[in-house]
């Protein structure tokens, strides 16, 4: 976006969803600005070329310059940041011990992390300050694949000599770093909470084999997401309780409070 270069990150199965999405995406970015898109660079894809995207682009009235091939200068504001994040994705992927199938969460990390960095070009101001006028919250950071323990709140109300949490690895941020998703080991449930603690030395791993299945990561909403296509496939595991060492602030790291609603 030229309105102070931030990044927005849309997953798409396939090209064809492309469409959909920008659809979704575009009125939100609207109102929150409270002007008008009037213009898209793009290259010459599929995904900007089939009828459906062209049908968008005429009732909302854009201008729509396509980039001829291997010229990435006729859209330097999307492809040198597209080079950035996929190096940042890589880093993110390796310091952690996920597989590469988190690919998608560690881009999603990268996007939110270099919409907080400050750049000289906006006089020191990052995009994010520049996209909604509010300070950034750099305590909430975390490090991507670290140990997380998830409270046991409300239903999980837990007994006085059950484990304190549930074990699981921090996978980005959610809602504009308001809240944490957190891959529950013990089933592979992503949990969208506030209210978690952090290892950020410690990078569990899954295990994960071939079994000739696919296994599916569950979202709050209940839909299914593959973790790949082929025959990988990762494994729920069953982690013991933490013991005091991971349980004291001293050693824990970080940790957050937030107030009940």
């Amino acid at each position: 976006m030229d309105i102070g270069g931030q990044l927005i990150h849309l997953q798409c199965r396939k090209k064809t969803d492309v469409s959909e999405q920008f659809q979704l995406t575009k009125n939100p970015m609207e109102n929150s600005q409270d002007k008008k898109l009037k213009k898209l660079i793009s290259d010459r894809g599929g995904e900007f070329l089939n009828n459906n995207f062209k049908k968008i682009l005429e009732e909302c009235g854009f201008i729509h310059i396509m980039a001829p091939a291997e010229t990435p200068q006729h859209n330097r504001f999307a492809e040198s940041p597209n080079c950035t994040i996929i190096k940042k994705d890589c880093f993110l992927l390796a310091k952690s011990n996920l597989p590469a199938q988190f690919w998608a969460n560690a881009v999603n990390t990268a996007v939110f992390l270099s919409n907080l960095i400050p750049t000289a070009m906006r006089d020191g101001w990052s995009p994010n300050f520049l996209w909604t006028n509010s300070p950034e919250r750099f305590s909430k950071l975390k490090n991507f694949g670290c140990r997380a323990m998830v409270y046991n709140l409300g239903q999980h109300i837990r007994w006085k000599l059950d484990p304190p949490g549930q074990p699981g690895i921090f996978i980005g941020y959610e809602n504009n770093n308001t809240a944490y998703r957190i891959l529950r080991l013990t089933d592979l449930k992503v949990l969208i909470t506030q209210h978690a603690t952090f290892n950020k030395n410690f990078f569990p791993s899954i295990p994960h084999y071939n079994t000739g299945k696919t296994h599916f990561i569950t979202e709050l909403n209940n839909q299914p997401i593959p973790l790949d296509s082929c025959q990988t496939t990762c494994k729920p595991i069953v982690e013991p309780s933490p013991g005091p060492e991971l349980i004291g602030e001293t050693q824990l790291g970080e940790t957050t409070e937030e107030s009940k609603t």
